[in-house]
């Protein structure tokens, strides 16, 4: 096994994963919901998320859905893994990928744990809600985002 490059960024797939369960565990365990945290745009909550993203097919039984996004979820976190230890990417992708890395772990714990994800960011502006999301959703959004930009932008220049 090749030494990875950017070993120091190793830590970011567990720094999202620790900031996750904290976060988590302080909106379960402790804290009376909702909060209002601005008025009118941003507010702390408790959903269970037994669907993909932004709730999809969360209307589908957990019995089902849980063990098949878990399963995924592995899998994507082996290649993860892999493309980390194994791979020569850039910096940009060595973080994109570790960001992804754990987002999944923490969504991935949930599932096990709880059976569901927990969710409790959620920002409004007037009627309209954003689907409810946590801190692993968020890296993972990053993660994505970094990857395509990659894809889209930085292709054209090697």
């Amino acid at each position: 096994m090749r030494k990875p490059a950017y070993a120091a960024f190793f830590l970011l797939s567990p720094a999202v994963l620790v900031l996750d369960r904290l976060t988590k565990a302080a909106i379960h365990n402790t804290l009376t919901l909702p909060v209002q945290v601005i008025p009118g745009f941003f507010r702390l909550v408790k959903t269970w998320n037994v669907g993909l993203a932004f709730g999809a097919f969360s209307g589908t039984s957990a019995s089902f859905m849980n063990p098949l996004i878990t399963g995924i979820g592995l899998l994507a976190s082996a290649w993860l893994l892999a493309l980390l230890l194994f791979g020569r990417q850039s910096l940009r992708l060595t973080l994109a990928f570790q960001l992804l890395l754990g987002g999944a772990l923490g969504n991935i714990w949930d599932r096990l744990h709880w059976g569901a994800v927990l969710d409790f960011l959620e920002f409004h502006i007037g009627s309209f809600y954003w689907p409810s999301f946590n801190v692993s959703d968020s890296a993972i959004t990053i993660g994505l985002g970094v990857l395509i930009w990659d894809m889209v932008f930085a292709r054209e220049s090697r």
